[in-house]
């Protein structure tokens, strides 16, 4: 009994956190589609922090979350070290989340030391308010815009699948009228890319990532970024096989590294989101498909019959029969009948159960 009971209580709990989630989560939609990116990332940071499993997929959306509210430090350092193993980084949208940080100024790390320095500098500091002023890719240096260039081209190198299906989700005539954007999408590398994914975890993944993100790169220098880093990525595949692309790695290992982080598999281990959860367009549900939208019946359209307790038929003939009475009677019972009172309308339809009744062979059931 103490074993039931203890059962019970767990599935109870469980019950009450998936309860929990799913409204944070549907909460987090609702704020970041009214443009409250700030509200939507700490809502996320929190429900993260309750449960690091992610039953709800939080982790699809808070990068970009982050991403919209000019948090590109925090986000760098977090996927870094949500992880203790890092693998954080071999999330698709991850792996391109952080590289439009870099893009954007970010600096892992930063935080921490601008943090140390605040204290000691007291009230007075204006560094972060210097550091906000001067993020953005025109103000990167030479070696921080090649760090912002390596990091999406390790991106293509180990998702391709992610671009592709981030730009059809963007449908852009910028992409589809462009040679150049034919020309390297029909590459190999990109134009097989979701077919040698091999895994349905992985494919669910790309479709969130296009879904949830493709508005980060819709921008023309987001576009042009893309697009350079594409021509690049299939230079490298191009290549010979020898030749290292990033810290000593060819692109046959980072195709390796997705095939170690998410093996060909047709178990879909993600199942449980919807991509049309992680988008901004609201599909307005019609009023006949939602029971609390409907129209209530008007008292013409209730049916007499059933509470009657008789055949519709038969009554609708009694009916019929007694207007046609009340004709022959005159007008002025025609017009009595139209505004016949409460007692006067109960004996009315009395009179034409009873009519149904004899009509019906005396049955009481409705349809």
């Amino acid at each position: 009994a103490e074993g039931g009971a203890e059962g019970d209580a767990e599935g109870g709990a469980e019950d009450v956190s998936e309860l929990f989630f799913g409204t944070m989560f549907k909460h987090v939609q609702a704020l970041t589609r009214r443009g409250c990116h700030r509200a939507a990332l700490e809502c996320s940071k929190l429900a993260l922090s309750l449960d690091r499993t992610d039953p709800r997929g939080f982790l699809c959306c808070v990068d970009y979350f982050a991403l919209r509210c000019g948090e590109e430090d925090w986000l760098l350092d977090f996927a870094d070290s949500f992880r203790s193993d890092g693998s954080l980084l071999s999330h698709p949208s991850y792996a391109y989340s952080t590289a439009l940080a870099r893009l954007g100024g970010g600096r892992p790390g930063r935080r921490l030391q601008t943090g140390a320095t605040n204290g000691k500098e007291g009230k007075g500091n204006r560094r972060g308010t210097d550091r906000a002023a001067s993020k953005g890719p025109g103000r990167l240096s030479d070696a921080h815009r090649a760090e912002a260039d390596d990091a999406l081209l390790r991106a293509l190198l180990v998702h391709p699948a992610a671009a592709t299906a981030t730009l059809n989700r963007m449908e852009s005539s910028s992409v589809s009228g462009d040679a150049a954007w034919r020309s390297v999408l029909s590459h190999p590398h990109f134009a097989h890319a979701r077919d040698e994914c091999g895994s349905a975890s992985l494919e669910r993944l790309y479709d969130v990532f296009a879904e949830r993100h493709h508005l980060l790169w819709r921008p023309d220098e987001a576009l042009r970024w893309l697009r350079s880093a594409c021509e690049r990525a299939a230079r490298a595949v191009d290549g010979p096989d020898e030749s290292t692309t990033i810290d000593g790695l060819t692109p046959t290992d980072f195709v390796a590294i997705r095939g170690e982080t998410f093996p060909a598999s047709a178990h879909n281990a993600y199942s449980y989101l919807a991509v049309e959860d992680f988008s901004d367009v609201v599909k307005r549900q019609l009023d006949e498909e939602n029971p609390f939208m409907r129209r209530p019946p008007q008292p013409d359209e209730m049916d007499f019959a059933a509470e009657l307790g008789v055949d519709r038929h038969a009554l609708m003939d009694a009916v019929v029969e007694m207007e046609r009475e009340l004709e022959a009677m005159g007008p002025d019972a025609m017009e009595r009948a139209r505004n016949m009172g409460p007692a006067e309308a109960a004996r009315f339809l009395e009179a034409a159960r009873a009519a149904a009744n004899d009509r019906g062979g005396g049955g009481g059931g409705g349809e």
